[in-house]
């Protein structure tokens, strides 16, 4: 099911095979006659004759697509008489096995067949956007060769390579619906905006060639074009030719983090001198190298903290395991290993996001003064361009450096949003080449109107692309991190202003405005009343404060002579500002905080009672609250002396901590049960579905089922584990009638109960007042409907050719990836239930 199109035709194909095959099971099971299916099978009959005309007249599109289409054909009109010839079969013996099974490899047979019509279909359609393609890269070569000298056969040969753009672009465009997966689609259409973008460029450039075809750097130009249309045609070849749902591998950074939180678990629970010296160094080990790692990734002011923790890492692997002493020591170098760990990777995203806002300062807009893109179109002098391109380079290499950094820390689930990262990513790498190419041109040629509107499209054209490219790394970060980091990225703007560096004025007065645009956004995706007040008056504050502050820099960069009270008076309105955007970050974190935290990480032999006896402790304290209010009523009905009114303060700052902990009580549910585990890595790769099944069960375990969105997670999960358990039982007998209904009957229920889940998550996404949240929640509900039925295809195919190993595999790839979004849903449902407008839904976290 890699198509639209082939959803829509085998998604009730695959229902009625299931349908047919519980019929057949069920009689088989408890010995009943099987139904009379011979109305059944005629309209099964003239809805295949219908499909073979269809196909019989795509075959006649080529030869290739005859070839294909036989084999499948063939299949289909096999089956469908064995159909009949069963039917016949079964309502003269409706107890005959030969029938049953005729009736089964018929229904097989259909499935099958359909499967590889469409295929087919698809295969002539893709092999069209290929013949263009490849059409296009040809005529590219041929243009390579031609010369100026000819100036009539290098027209005709650019005229048709346009027009070879303009075909694939067309075919390519068609294909977009067809494809499934919402990151295929962003590649696809990247790529045919690569092709519409560079393809007048290209034209362009064969027109200054022409003009003047002893110029080398003309040429070039003209070859950088070609070598990108060339580039655009093989992304698309590869797009256009992969099948399946293909979730980026992503976040390999996240995992090793990850990793390390795992080992830091096993290492601590046990004492120091218990610990096994193997597990110890691999935790050392790991934790030295991603230190190292991450102060790649950080800002300098991290180093000093970046070396404690691997100082930390080196005196734990050394320290000798023997010893009441030696046990204390780990405990201390454990805790700054484990602090160090936290705020490294708090700071982390807003880091990134700090340094790519000043990168995206620099390249964003070419009409912004004293940024790299802009000096590129100001710069006639040919050293001070060196150094104008210089800054250039630099500028796009880091960003690339950077955007390689945030894929790296990006979580795994956001695989959707890692292509787009990177493609255009590429996209604005390769357009900086062009840039790069185009700018010598244009120096040599400053009065050539015709080279510098050239020059003047490429450099727009790469502005724009970066745009993109930083609307999109903005999505890899949560609000707060992208606020906060760019709220970082103007203040040391700002101090560099303060120490008379003025030619960071506008990328100052560039990030304010980005800041401001980032603060209305989260504006208009709220509608919660308070937070929005709070919003304006802060975004209010900001919108007058900083062009204040930017007209008086600019008055005093002006200015010859600086004195104290003007350096006093600009600090004074920096303070002013930087006050009101720090109100601004702490109101959107506060607001935006979610309810899921790292659990604090100590040794059991530090802290022997149990979590659980503790709460039950502090419940039994809460008994005496009720008590407690109502005798602070009767009180402040009195008049109090001072030494009566101090002990009054001090029991209602009690009470505000009773009610603190109440809250939080409230909040907790205790289970005597033991906690889900996930199976090890070896179960794991023998029982995939199964592991798959387990994992759910474990992200749900956190919660209480008091819940009905967590009780239907907690139920799909079994569902898994039971689809695990027939699955294994089919592939051992393939004849086995109550496997295969019983495996059947479960893909069924799972898809039931994801419906249910999605309906049970919708109104808790209406009330949600975040409307960046809703659009999240809802795009992860719309592919869990899609994967579910995906399943519920897979299922039906597999039941019918139960010894199928690749049908298995794909069995096991969809439910995975059908498990990975409800636990995404569960995650993204819990950040929205604090934000919400009646606060209806509570998950109560669950202690064992």
């Amino acid at each position: 099911m890699y198509t639209r199109t082939s959803k829509q035709i085998l998604g009730p194909l695959a229902e009625s095979v299931s349908a047919l095959i519980l019929i057949i099971s069920d009689a088989e099971v408890r010995n009943k006659p099987t139904p009379d299916l011979s109305d059944l099978s005629r309209i099964i009959v003239q809805q295949i004759e219908r499909l073979l005309t269809i196909a019989q007249k795509m075959a006649q599109q080529d030869s290739k697509t005859q070839e294909d289409m036989t084999q499948p054909c063939a299949e289909v009109s096999r089956a469908s008489q064995l159909l009949v010839q069963a039917a016949q079969e079964l309502r003269s013996n409706a107890f005959s096995p030969q029938g049953r099974q005729m009736l089964l490899d018929a229904v097989k047979g259909i499935l099958s067949g359909t499967t590889g019509i469409l295929d087919a279909s698809d295969d002539a359609d893709v092999r069209k956007i290929l013949q263009s393609s490849s059409q296009l890269r040809q005529y590219c070569q041929e243009l390579k060769q031609e010369s100026a000298d000819s100036p009539d056969e290098f027209t005709k040969a650019a005229a048709r390579l346009s027009q070879a753009v303009f075909h694939l672009s067309q075919l390519s465009t068609k294909r977009i619906g067809e494809l499934l997966t919402d990151w295929l689609q962003i590649q696809l259409k990247d790529a045919i905006n690569i092709l519409v973008r560079e393809s007048p460029l290209m034209i362009q450039s064969c027109k200054v060639y022409l003009v003047e075809p002893k110029q080398r750097e003309h040429r070039h130009v003209l070859l950088v074009f070609l070598d990108r249309l060339v580039d655009a045609s093989k992304r698309i070849d590869v797009i256009v030719q992969t099948k399946g749902d293909n979730p980026t591998e992503t976040g390999q950074f996240k995992n090793l983090l990850q990793k390390r939180r795992q080992l830091e678990d096993q290492v601590l629970a046990q004492p120091f001198d218990q610990t096994d010296r193997n597990l110890l160094k691999e935790y050392s080990e790991l934790s030295q190298d991603l230190v190292q790692k991450l102060q790649s990734f950080l800002t300098p002011e991290t180093q000093d903290l970046s070396k404690s923790v691997a100082t930390a890492c080196q005196e734990l692997l050394q320290l000798p395991m023997n010893g009441e002493q030696s046990n204390h020591d780990a405990h201390e170098l454990e805790r700054v290993i484990q602090n160090g760990f936290d705020i490294l990777e708090s700071v982390l995203p807003q880091s990134l996001v700090s340094q790519l806002q000043q990168v995206f300062g620099q390249l964003q807009d070419p009409n912004q003064t004293d940024t790299a893109v802009s000096s590129l179109l100001q710069v006639q002098d040919p050293k001070v361009f060196q150094k104008a391109l210089s800054d250039f380079n630099g500028n796009h290499q880091k960003l690339d450096q950077l955007v390689s950094n945030v894929l790296q820390t990006l979580d795994p689930r956001m695989g959707d949003i890692h292509d787009k990262v990177k493609y255009q990513n590429e996209s604005v790498q390769g357009l900086a080449q062009v840039v790069e190419a185009n700018a010598v041109v244009a120096l040599q040629h400053p009065n050539d109107q015709m080279v510098q509107e050239a020059f003047r499209s490429c450099v727009d054209n790469f502005a724009s692309a970066t745009k993109e490219l930083k609307q999109t790394t903005e999505q890899c970060f949560t609000a707060p991190q992208v606020i906060e980091g760019t709220k970082d990225c103007l203040n040391q703007q700002l101090s560099e202003l303060l120490n008379g560096q003025f030619q960071t004025l506008s990328l100052c007065e560039q990030t304010g405005q980005d800041l401001i645009a980032l603060a209305r956004r989260e504006l208009e995706n709220t509608d919660d009343p308070n937070y929005k007040q709070l919003l304006q008056e802060q975004i209010q504050s900001v919108s007058v404060l900083l062009p204040n502050l930017i007209a008086m820099a600019h008055a005093l960069s002006a200015s010859q002579n600086l004195s104290e009270s003007d350096l006093e008076h600009l600090k004074t309105g920096i303070q002013e500002l930087l006050s009101h955007l720090n109100q601004l970050s702490s109101i959107i974190g506060q607001y935006k905080q979610s309810p899921l935290k790292h659990k604090i990480y100590e040794r059991k032999v530090w802290h022997p009672p149990l979590v659980s006896e503790k709460i039950q402790d502090l419940k039994q304290s809460v008994d005496r609250f009720a008590d407690l209010v109502q005798s602070h009523t009767e009180i402040t009905e009195l008049v109090l002396t001072d030494e009566e009114q101090k002990r009054l303060q001090q029991m209602t700052k009690e009470d505000d901590e009773l009610r603190a902990l109440t809250k939080a009580i409230n909040q907790v549910v205790i289970s005597k049960e033991e906690q889900p585990q996930l199976l090890s890595p070896q179960e794991a790769e023998l029982d995939p579905l199964k592991a798959a099944g387990q994992e759910l069960k474990v992200e749900a375990s956190v919660w209480s089922d008091e819940n009905e969105i967590v009780k239907l997670v907690k139920q799909i999960s079994v569902k898994f584990l039971e689809l695990s358990e027939h699955h294994h039982k089919l592939s051992l007998s393939r004849h086995d009638p109550q496997s295969k209904k019983a495996f059947i009957q479960t893909a069924q229920a799972i898809m039931v109960d994801v419906g249910s889940f999605v309906k049970q998550v919708q109104p808790l996404v209406d009330d949600c007042t975040d409307k960046r949240l809703q659009q999240t929640i809802k795009a992860t509900l719309a592919r869990i409907s899609t994967l579910s039925q995906q399943l519920k295809i897979i299922a039906a195919v597999k039941a019918s050719a139960p010894m199928d190993k690749d049908k298995g595999q794909q069995l096991v790839t969809s439910a995975q990836n059908l498990v990975s979004s409800i636990k995404t849903a569960l995650r993204e449902c819990i950040s929205c239930t604090i934000r919400t407008r009646t606060q209806s839904v509570q998950f109560k976290r669950v202690v064992y």
